[in-house]
């Protein structure tokens, strides 16, 4: 079973095991007292059943543990490290036992619906006339009403904070994909007629990265490639494939946790990633950091940019990018207080600002994941020179979509920022 629908499946089993009884012993009984209050027809035979009626109206609350289980199960397919997360072995205790729990807790239900029949069955000829009642019953009823209240208002803010400590403690799951669709790398360039070097890159803080290094015959310059935050390098030959044919070489790498590169995924160890690429291309290659354009598509983009305000480059090129992590998740989750949850950033929009080497924002408004107007607040906030691409497309196939004019509009940016071929200088690292 893939990460991710053990992850999907891991789920819903929490949200049936946990949530199911929660709401059975608690809604259930506020829901049957809150019945109970508003319908005095009923509410003398209510009383003689009172025993039953809580759990049995937990039955009518079935559907909203599962509800609650497709929400979560959206939140882990979609956004916003560490060491809170369930471990591996703790999914695949759930997904052994879940069924055992949830086929228990089915028989259970079945047979408190028969206890509830029979009781029904056996005290509806004695059950007096509602008129019958003690003088001190509407004052409970009153009581009832306001207990039913709390306890339902206690159940919705119980659950809203279960949701909440779950998106807390998931971020992780929540923004990287390393095995969607698949960690292993299946492909190279040579599958697309390129030659390439594969490279080992060590970050500062010695984890082993995995990469490649594609050369271009007569390159005017180099792509320094930081990928979103699904797959490996292995799903983007399309895009070495229109770097290269551009006259460029292309150096991808994939971050700590993908791929075949060690370690696990931070935001904190993505920008020591792209740091480890940036100094393989300018010591290994001797690259000089004026022929070297920085790019980064979606969560790459936020790579790029901070390569970008640390390193000096010839241009910087940012596709598809958010302004930030927490305007990502407030707009997905705009019930949470995702704000004060969120423990990453990757804040795009205040690192614009400090851009200076030539930029170009590409975005497209069909983008169905990143919304066109977070490209635009990028766009307005950068320094000059910077210029705008806009693509037609979705977020995952807009260079596609659009390729001619991605190609053409790409050519000509560079065209600008880099030097002639015959013009170009050595790297002189410094020390």
């Amino acid at each position: 079973m893939s990460q991710r629908n053990a992850t999907t499946t891991t789920g819903y089993i929490v949200a049936a095991v946990v949530l199911v009884p929660f709401f059975w012993l608690t809604l259930g009984d506020a829901y049957g007292r809150f019945t109970i209050t508003f319908d005095p027809a009923a509410s003398m035979a209510s009383y003689y059943l009172e025993p039953y009626t809580g759990p049995a109206t937990g039955l009518a609350c079935l559907a909203v543990p599962m509800v609650l289980a497709y929400f979560l199960k959206t939140i882990m397919a979609n956004i916003v490290d560490s060491s809170w997360e369930i471990s591996s072995n703790a999914i695949d205790w759930l997904l052994v036992n879940g069924k055992k729990w949830l086929i228990i807790a089915w028989r259970k239900a079945l047979q408190l619906v028969r206890q509830l029949k029979q009781a029904y069955s056996e005290r509806s000829t004695t059950i007096p006339a509602p008129t019958e009642r003690s003088p001190g019953a509407a004052a409970r009823l009153k009581l009832m009403s306001l207990q039913s209240l709390l306890h339902l208002l206690l159940v919705a803010f119980v659950t809203w904070c279960g949701i909440a400590l779950y998106l807390y403690f998931s971020q992780s799951r929540l923004l990287y994909y390393p095995e969607m669709p698949s960690r292993a790398v299946n492909a190279t360039p040579e599958n697309i007629g390129l030659a390439y070097e594969e490279v080992q890159l060590l970050t500062s803080d010695e984890v082993r990265l995995h990469g490649w290094y594609v050369p271009a015959d007569n390159a005017r310059g180099t792509v320094l490639f930081s990928h979103g935050n699904a797959g490996n390098i292995g799903h983007r030959l399309d895009t070495v494939r229109l770097f290269n044919g551009l006259g460029l070489n292309v150096l991808l790498y994939d971050y700590r946790g993908f791929g075949n590169s060690e370690g696990k995924t931070t935001e904190a160890g993505t920008y020591l990633d792209g740091q480890a690429a940036w100094a393989w291309l300018t010591w290994e290659k001797q690259i000089h950091p004026g022929q070297i354009i920085l790019f980064g598509r979606s969560l790459g983009a936020a790579v790029a940019a901070d390569l970008a305000i640390h390193n000096p480059s010839a241009a910087v090129i940012l596709e598809s990018a958010f302004t930030s992590v927490p305007d990502m998740a407030a707009r997905i989750y705009p019930w949470l207080p995702v704000r004060l949850l969120s423990r990453f950033q990757y804040d795009n929009l205040d690192k614009v600002r400090e851009i200076t080497a030539p930029l170009l924002i590409v975005h497209s408004p069909d983008d169905e994941i990143i919304p066109y107007e977070q490209g635009e607040q990028l766009f307005e906030q950068a320094r000059e020179p910077k210029q705008f691409l806009k693509l037609q497309g979705g977020h995952n196939d807009g260079f596609y979509v659009s390729r001619d004019h991605y190609a053409q509009s790409l050519g000509g940016f560079l065209q600008q920022v880099l030097p002639d071929p015959g013009q170009e200088q050595p790297c002189e690292p410094d020390g």
